[in-house]
Formats: structure tokens, sequence, C-alpha cells
């Protein structure tokens, strides 16, 4: 659209050709004599005789006139025209930038700071996003975990302190689908931060293939024996307590739906639910009892043992975008 409105300014600002062009040309083939110096302007016009051109003097000057109107008109469409394509290139530019992906995106789970209720566990966490081409991008997150204290509750686990890693891994596709299906907002609350986002190769809602391995070691107690007392009479035992530790292994791989924004500042906002499956493999060292406390809801020995088990994660991670 810009060409088109450009070529119709030339054609409305820049006059026809002025009258005197042809006296002009005549008065040249009566042996008048034009000089023109560099800039191609009239500056002084000196005839011969000649009774067929003396009665239109004053036509010449009316043709100068317009002459000097023209070229003024010349010289202001043709700024116009220069910022007008400037204008249309710029804006242009613009756009264009707008459809691109923001090439690396920091960001952290915010769900994982929650303690666990089994553990009382958070992990402590950064990613990076990765844009790479064709709306497909590669994140990676590192996190350690830590104990925000010894657990207490109904269904947690009884231990003295939990300490591990957990690394995860995605590859994403962007389906440049970007209105919101405010229905959802009820599922996904972080669905209003969608309004006045921008629109780029990397926001909107996304497919990805996530993956992720999880190693902790829990300090566990336990009450055994310590040694049975013959004398006197009759027998006593004592007891002591006990600390041994759980390595634990977790290998998950999931389907994930969700939804980036990215504000004109640069904070980002990614939300996503998914389903998939998880390897669970339990071991402990220098326990001397039995016991048999279970993960639930899964239903294994939480001390030892090993087993496939479904897996649902529900994330919401905060960033800004770079």
């Amino acid at each position: 659209m810009i060409i088109p409105f450009i070529q119709w300014i030339c054609k409305k600002a820049i006059p026809p050709p002025f009258p005197g062009r042809d006296l002009v040309q005549h008065a040249m083939i009566s042996n008048w004599r034009i000089r023109v110096i560099k800039n191609k302007d009239i500056k002084e016009i000196t005839s011969y005789k000649s009774k067929s051109i003396r009665g239109n003097k004053r036509q010449l000057a009316i043709s100068r006139s317009r002459y000097a109107q023209c070229k003024m008109t010349i010289r202001y469409t043709t700024l116009t025209t220069f910022f007008l394509i400037a204008f249309s290139v710029l804006t242009y530019s613009q756009s264009a930038d707008s459809l691109k992906a923001k090439r690396i995106i920091i960001t952290t789970s915010v769900l994982e700071y929650l303690p666990t209720i089994k553990l009382n566990t958070g992990n402590f966490n950064i990613g990076t996003e990765i844009y790479l081409k064709n709306r497909k991008s590669v994140y990676a997150n590192f996190g350690l975990i830590k104990s925000y204290g010894q657990p207490s509750g109904w269904f947690s686990l009884s231990s003295q302190g939990t300490q591990g890693l957990k690394i995860q891994v995605e590859g994403r596709h962007y389906f440049n689908r970007h209105k919101i299906f405010e229905p959802a907002i009820l599922l996904f609350w972080p669905h209003i931060f969608q309004y006045k986002s921008q629109t780029l190769q990397n926001t909107g809602y996304y497919l990805a293939l996530h993956s992720f391995y999880q190693w902790t070691a829990t300090d566990r107690q336990e009450t055994v024996v310590d040694y049975i007392d013959n004398n006197p009479f009759p027998n006593s035992t004592h007891y002591k307590q006990n600390i041994y530790l759980v390595d634990r292994n977790v290998y998950g791989l999931n389907i994930k739906f969700g939804y980036q924004c990215i504000k004109k500042c640069g904070l980002t906002v990614d939300y996503s639910v998914g389903l998939g499956g998880q390897y669970i493999s339990s071991d402990s060292s220098n326990k001397l009892g039995t016991n048999n406390d279970k993960d639930l809801p899964w239903n294994k020995l939480f001390d030892s043992g090993t087993g496939f088990y479904p897996n649902i994660i529900y994330q919401v991670r905060l960033g800004w975008g770079l």
C-alpha cells in the first residue's frame, strides 16, 4: 500500500510541463541565446533582434516564474517521498521484528519451591530456553533439592533431611496460536497474564516432550536393638537409634501442553500441564532394621524396590526474555 500511495503523491505534486517550454524552444530557433548555469536555473536571457519574439517577453517571464515554482515543488515532493519511504521501511522493520522470537529466556519453576508433603523439600532451580527455528526451541532446567526441615503430617515420611538434584530437558513446538480461550482461566489461572502480551514465534500455545532425572539422598532414623543384658536376671534389652541413607533415582518422560506469555518489558510467564510416566528406583545403606513405609500414592516401599508409575505435572515458570 505504501508504494502506490507514493506514486499517487508524485503524480499529484509534480505539475505538468510549463507552457513556456515551447516558447523557449521557439526562441532558440529564432536565434535567441539562453545561458544556464550548473543548477539549470535560467539566469539571463539575451535576445537578438527578432520581430516574431519581442511581443512574447511577458509570457517568457511568466514561464520562467512557473519553472522556478515547478523546481521548488519537485524539491518538496522529493523530500516528502524520501520521508515516506523511510517511514515505510521503519514500519516494516518494526512489524518484522515483532514477529521474531526471544532467543534466550531465563526462567525458574516457582511451584517447585513449595515444600513437598512427603519430605518437606523444595527445588531451587533455574532454567534457560533457547529458540532454534521454525517455532521450535529447547529448554533445560537445573535444580538443587533441599529440606526445609523435618517433615510432619499424615502423609509425610519420617526423615532427618533430604538433599539432591533435578535435571529437566524438553523440546517445544509452538502452534502460532495466541487467542485466549477464556474458560481455560478457571483451570489455568496464569492465563490472565496473556492479555497485552507480545505475539512472537515462541509465545502462545505449545506442545513439549518433557524429560527429567531426579536423585535424592534421605537420612532416615530407625530404632534397633543395641544389646541384651543378662545380668542381673531377668534379661533386659537395650535399644539405640540408627541413621541410614536412602538413595532414590527417578527417570520421567511426559507430554506437556502449555502457554507462554512475554510482555514488552521482557517478563515471561510460562505455564503447562502434562501427563506421562516415571521409573523409580530406591536403595538403602546402613539399614539394620525393617521399615515398611510406603511411597504414597504408588504403594511402593520407600527404602527399596523399583517400579513404573504414572506421573502428572503442573508447572508455572517466571522469568525474563533477552
